[in-house]
């Protein structure tokens, strides 16, 4: 019971932190970071130090176990040792992190007061009994998981203060009338297009130069095309928000089309595996009258998108200042 109300306490913030660790860990994993040092030095019983701050290795291992619980009943047969070990840095980052943030929650004057440390876990209906905060069940809940009032306390605390910071990052964020309408023209523009994909043992230089001569020339893409032996796509119309399955790049693509002017073709467009030439048929607008009708609504949405990209741009730079020592042999 008790974990359930732990891992929502953390949740806001931990969703995010986890999405933006999840972008870089693994060049983080192997370097430790931008201006990290691996040092056997960093102290008995200790991972890492934050700007002289030590992470112990007990607080390593206690958010190991839990990561390895969780993970275990979400996969299943799935968890295996390469999750494991990929957990070993996600976890170690996710406590950098954390510490880095409470570290400039001190620098922003920001605390939590024993009035709302309190206020927070009366709250919990966990912790209720006929709708009133009960001392004994909460100590009985936390014996259950073996803590003690103070180490949940100070948890809970820190899990607070975490929120305060990411409340106040993202409270700075803020879109006009004027953004929001540039952002919804952008989001909800629609192309349609024609393409050939170019694939191995096709030279895609060479195919290219040819297709191009016969745009230029007036020809039709597709005539021309199909006499160099290729196979002409029409998709859409789509926009940017739309999936394109039969696209395996699909953001290489959908950037290339929405730059182009209508009956424009596109140079080669590097895929993973392949390339493309890309040529825009036509492009439609919004409607301004659903735009009208759908304004705020997007407008809100948009925030909240800015707000979580923004708060996690600040924890990436965060985290490539910060000088951390790791010590790799410890754990």
């Amino acid at each position: 019971m008790l974990k359930k109300i732990r891992q929502s306490l953390k949740y806001t913030l931990k969703i995010t932190l986890w999405i933006v660790i999840l972008s870089f860990v693994v060049t983080i994993f192997y370097s430790w970071g931008v201006r990290s040092t691996s040092s056997g030095g960093v102290g008995r019983g200790v991972v890492a130090k934050v700007a002289g701050e030590p992470i112990s290795l007990d607080q390593y291992q206690r958010a190991l176990k839990q990561q390895y619980e969780f993970y275990r009943r979400m996969l299943g047969e799935k968890f295996n040792d390469k999750v494991a070990e990929q957990l070993k840095a996600q976890i170690l980052e996710g406590l950098i992190l954390n510490r880095l943030v409470l570290q400039e929650a001190r620098r922003f004057g920001l605390s939590v007061s024993p009035e709302e440390l309190r206020a927070e876990i009366k709250a919990y209906p966990a912790f209720l009994e006929k709708g009133q905060f009960s001392r004994e069940r909460y100590l009985q809940a936390l014996a259950a998981d073996r803590l003690t009032p103070e180490r949940f306390e100070e948890d809970l605390r820190q899990d607070l203060l975490l929120r305060k910071v990411e409340d106040l990052i993202k409270s700075s964020v803020k879109v006009s009338p004027l953004e929001a309408k540039e952002a919804y023209w952008i989001a909800r523009s629609k192309v349609r297009v024609e393409y050939v994909t170019i694939a191995p043992p096709k030279d895609p230089k060479e195919v290219s130069k040819k297709l191009l001569e016969a745009a230029q020339q007036g020809r039709p893409l597709r005539a021309a095309a199909q006499a160099a032996g290729l196979e002409v796509v029409s998709l859409g119309p789509f926009s940017r928000e739309d999936p394109l399955r039969p696209i395996p790049d699909e953001a290489t693509f959908k950037n290339a089309a929405f730059s182009l002017r209508e009956g424009e073709v596109s140079p080669l467009i590097q895929g993973e595996n392949q390339v493309y030439l890309i040529r825009l048929l036509d492009r439609q607008e919004p409607d301004p009258a659903q735009f009208a009708k759908e304004r705020e609504s997007f407008r809100q949405g948009y925030l909240l998108e800015k707000r979580e990209r923004l708060f996690g741009e600040w924890l990436k730079a965060l985290r490539a200042k910060a000088k951390v020592q790791v010590d790799r042999g410890s754990f």
